[in-house]
């Protein structure tokens, strides 16, 4: 009896749910669901059979599971495998939505691919944008032991569904400037450009119209990416993210960029990086956050008597790498800090701070509210700098500290292994000296 009560409860339960309108049970239930889970709710009953084929989004990102293997060989097996069950799935879901929603707001593929699943991703970009999608995401998962996928030159047919997109993603991807300067030419009112990981020698042309243009994200691992070229009006623009090393050009109108982020400049040119001549530097007055990955800290002392006001700034994220050997460099990310009297957030990474550094004993007498340091790994220099800036904050609300991985890049730098129990402890430490009214946050 009692297990009769419990499948008649269940079967109430499914039909009360299957009773709801199709909106509610697409927009609230199914749209929550992996794209494969929503799928499958088709076999629950003849109800549910073309519910899932309504749903405006389509994101397939297969298992990022390692395949566990010692076998070099046999691992890329598994792994052609996997990616096979994954286009095999791929093209059954799209083949039965074909017949289903008239427009596509989302789509996503990210999966390890393999030249022999070109033409499967050709014709899966092809479906998104016939459907009008909004939003493109294309995410490879690339290693040595295979080929990016090459992106391909847009159908003329398809090219009109361009102007549609907002955002545009691509990952581990090879796209040439030929194929790529169509694309941006027609995404008229494109509001988000994500580039990441590009592995072809490509110049990103931003020549318009792009007038609704928010965000431009090109991560520091486009190693080789040529130029990026801003020459259409961008009076949207927010927010721009680019590799240090890439030549760009001026942006003649961008009366809202607020965001500006400068990445990997350490590794690349050191001693021809000039702040005072790069074409963004008319900006720096108007931004809200900077995020500077650049050596010659030295510099700075020299930089910031020509520096704007810098009233405005609230955000500041900086890289202390191994550049920074003394006091002298430190002192100019110091006065950096100085320079931007109503600074809210200030995140430094001091994970590769040179060991020789000798940290004087005095503090570094700054008014912020708000404190973040993230990759300490524990050493003592770290501690060391740590605490000269702490011992200077009058305000101090709140210290976050976070345990980062050590970079081997680095490693020749760190004498030991610190254990995660040592780390916090050292972290803990520095609660010692800060006022009880300070929260600290250990993660």
């Amino acid at each position: 009896m009692a297990i009769e009560s419990k499948l008649s409860r269940c079967s109430d339960t499914a039909d009360r749910l299957s009773m709801l309108p199709d909106e509610i049970l697409i927009r609230n239930i199914l749209v929550l669901l992996p794209t494969e889970e929503a799928a499958r709710t088709s076999i629950l009953s003849r109800r549910w059979r073309s519910l899932w084929l309504y749903i405006l989004g389509l994101d397939f990102k297969a298992p990022g599971k390692p395949v566990a293997c010692g076998c070099r060989d046999q691992k890329q097996i598994l792994l052609h495998e996997a990616a096979s069950k994954y286009a095999d799935r791929v093209n059954q879901l799209i083949g039965a939505y074909r017949g289903g929603a008239s427009t596509l707001r989302h789509f996503c593929i990210s999966f390890r691919f393999e030249p022999t699943f070109s033409d499967d991703v050709n014709s899966w970009l092809a479906f998104a944008l016939g459907k009008g999608t909004e939003l493109l995401e294309f995410a490879g998962r690339w290693d040595r032991f295979t080929k990016c996928y090459k992106f391909p030159s847009i159908e003329p047919l398809l090219s009109p569904n361009l102007r549609l997109l907002k955002c545009l993603t691509l990952k581990y991807v090879s796209i040439s400037t030929d194929s790529l300067d169509p694309i941006l030419l027609r995404c008229e009112f494109l509001e988000r450009l994500h580039l990441h990981h590009l592995l072809s020698r490509t110049q990103v042309n931003v020549t318009g119209p792009m007038s609704r243009l928010k965000y431009i994200d090109i991560s520091q691992d486009c190693y080789s990416l040529a130029s990026i070229i801003i020459s259409a009006p961008t009076p949207d623009l927010v927010s721009l993210r680019y590799p240090s090393w890439v030549k760009i050009s001026p942006i003649e109108h961008a009366p809202q960029l607020v965001d500006l982020v400068i990445d990997g400049c350490r590794n690349l040119e050191r001693k021809n990086f000039e702040l005072l001549s790069h074409p963004l530097f008319c900006y720096v007055s108007q931004l809200q956050a900077i995020d500077l990955d650049i050596p010659c800290f030295k510099k700075l002392l020299q930089w910031l008597p020509h520096f704007p006001d810098l009233s405005g700034l609230r955000h500041l994220k900086s890289t202390l790498g191994d550049d920074c050997r003394d006091m002298q460099a430190l002192h100019g990310v110091i006065s950096l800090i100085k320079a931007a009297p109503y600074l809210q957030h200030l995140t430094l990474d001091v994970e590769n701070l040179r060991e020789e550094v000798m940290i004087g004993e005095e503090s570094a007498d700054l008014h912020h509210k708000y404190r973040r340091i993230i990759q300490f790994t524990g050493r003592e220099v770290e501690f060391a700098f740590a605490a000269y800036l702490i011992k200077g904050l009058l305000s101090l609300e709140k210290l976050i500290i976070t345990r980062r991985s050590r970079s081997s890049y680095y490693y020749k730098y760190r004498p030991a292994k610190i254990t995660f129990e040592e780390w916090k402890r050292r972290a803990l430490e520095l609660k010692k000296i800060l006022p009880l009214k300070v929260e600290v946050v250990v993660t």
